[in-house]
């Protein structure tokens, strides 16, 4: 399988990105601004990012800690403030979280990779984990106390728990399509996309769409779609990013090798990757991923993906930002 890399990523990730710059600034998306990496020095692992008007949000793994997955918002992508927590009590996972006793404890479980959204058609904030312990999936909504309309700002986060699916969708990444239709990518080598009920809590029809055999550990899935094309990110763990691309939710999908090994900003740390995509007001995109530097955790870093194109026997664009 061919590798296609922009060199606009890995000038990001290997040098400018990486090196001690001036101080923070927001972004420009039309031209280069400069920031540091990590632009958060804090364990914020299995990133999902999405915009809603002109506010970027950002949710993250937590475990057994509670309250659980945590969301920060910014204006930037650099500076991120944290805003709220889709689970307000783990232990609507189970006892085992409240860590009473010896033989009842959760500690490795709970909140792994999951992902959030916002759904513009019942102003409501999504959020969806597979529950380890469990062998469910938990959905949890927010009112957006009208985000679209406000420039995505919601300053009143209200999380409720709307009922479980009894399947792990595991490393999800949900999705709502232009018809509202609610979809999930999920899997850990078989990737599949879910359909999913108007409520988000029953299946309606599943398909595997890529199967990376035994020799290919691919998780971490987030599900885009951007002129014309849906897009599925996983990631290899723990070393470099792939790239599915169908004009249909199902399939047939197109696989691309994004990179792997690809060297970061952070001395003795792994490479980046679980990371998500998203957009710019402006129509630019970039790409939020983590590191993992022990002891410290797993870190997030930025790079810039405007006009980010792939080149080879066939051209699309990685972050869908020119030519698709």
């Amino acid at each position: 399988m061919r590798s296609y890399v922009s060199s606009l990523l890995v000038a990001g990730l290997m040098s400018g990105l990486g090196a001690a710059t001036s101080a923070r600034m927001p972004l420009d998306t039309r031209q280069e601004a400069a920031f540091n990496n990590p632009v958060l020095f804090q364990d914020l692992p299995d990133i999902d990012v999405f915009r809603v008007g002109s506010v970027y949000y950002y949710s993250t793994s937590t475990f057994a800690f509670s309250p659980g997955a945590p969301v920060l918002k910014s204006y930037d992508l650099v500076n991120w403030t944290p805003v709220t927590h889709s689970v307000p009590d783990v232990a609507d996972f189970g006892e085992e979280y409240r860590l009473n006793g010896d033989n009842d404890r959760a500690y490795v479980k709970g909140i792994w990779a999951s992902s959030m959204r916002y759904r513009e058609s019942n102003d409501k904030f999504y959020w969806m984990g597979c529950i380890q312990s469990t062998g469910k999936t938990f959905l949890y909504t927010a009112p957006g106390n009208g985000a679209a309309d406000n420039d995505g700002e919601n300053d009143n986060w209200e999380w409720t728990l709307e009922g479980t699916i009894d399947q792990c969708f595991y490393d999800n990444g949900i999705f709502f399509d232009d018809d509202d239709t609610m979809y999930v990518t999920w899997g850990n080598r078989q990737l599949r996309v879910t359909q999913l009920s108007d409520d988000g809590l029953s299946v309606v029809r599943t398909e595997t769409i890529y199967d990376s055999g035994d020799d290919l550990y691919l998780e971490g899935a987030h599900f885009y779609k951007t002129r014309g094309y849906y897009w599925v990110c996983p990631t290899k763990v723990a070393s470099g990013q792939y790239i599915l691309r169908s004009t249909e939710p199902f399939g047939t999908y197109e696989v691309r090798e994004f990179w792997d090994n690809l060297s970061g900003p952070l001395s003795n740390a792994g490479y980046a990757h679980q990371g998500g995509m998203v957009d710019t007001p402006e129509g630019d995109w970039h790409y939020l991923a983590f590191m993992d530097a022990y002891p410290a955790g797993r870190i997030p870093v930025l790079a810039p993906s405007h006009g980010l194109t792939m080149t080879g026997h066939q051209l699309y664009s990685m972050a869908m930002a020119a030519g698709a």
